[in-house]
């Protein structure tokens, strides 16, 4: 039995160092968005680093949606172990799940970056904020969809089973 705990707090530990990368690129989104403020007012340096910040994004996107893969498997994982060890444990469901939030983050960020540069190319800005807006609200429904394609496609793996014998 103590076998199985530590292996859930292994789990545990996995699941929050994958948590501690997601703000780790984050942080280096703020330090792009720290650059863009702090540099002299030219229009091909703004768009070069505006042009960085959507990278790192999509690099935070990416990462957000394979560690999802990964957080379902390990929930498996857990809940087939607190399962064998007899422990009924509910949580509380939020409409955003954590790396749902940061997934909008990286959409949201994405969408600031992409109307500056729209912005700084066409010096239109109701353009930019319209074209904006549409990417934001995009990226706000494909978080949902993302969710729900990452769950169904663990859902289909079946739980791991463990051959210890209980104590009569």
């Amino acid at each position: 039995m103590a076998n199985l705990m530590d292996y859930i707090k292994i789990q545990w530990a996995e699941i929050h160092h994958m948590r501690n990368q997601e703000w780790r690129v984050l942080i280096i989104i703020v330090g792009v968005v720290y650059a863009f403020f702090k540099v002299d007012q030219n229009t091909d340096l703004l768009i070069l680093i505006a042009t960085m910040g959507i990278i790192a994004c999509g690099f935070g996107i990416h990462l957000t949606i394979t560690h999802w893969k990964i957080f379902f498997s390990k929930m498996k994982v857990i809940d087939a172990c607190e399962k064998e060890l007899g422990i009924k444990a509910e949580f509380y469901n939020s409409i955003f799940s954590v790396q749902g939030t940061i997934l909008l983050m990286y959409f949201f960020l994405t969408c600031i970056f992409s109307g500056i540069i729209i912005w700084l190319i066409s010096q239109n800005f109701l353009l930019s904020v319209l074209l904006s807006l549409i990417l934001f609200i995009a990226g706000f429904f494909l978080s949902f969809k993302c969710k729900r394609y990452v769950k169904n496609r663990i859902d289909h793996i079946p739980s791991p089973k463990f051959g210890i014998k209980k104590n009569q």
